[in-house]
């Protein structure tokens, strides 16, 4: 399970990483946090 939670956190720092290279409107606003 903690290789899974490594996975989802690498995962969520990507797409904040994308976001931040290419910003896109707000449409993943049900995701995550």
């Amino acid at each position: 399970m903690s290789s899974l939670k490594f996975c989802i956190e690498l995962l969520e720092d990507g797409l904040k990483l994308f976001n931040i290279s290419y910003p896109q409107p707000k449409i993943n606003t049900d995701y995550g946090h």
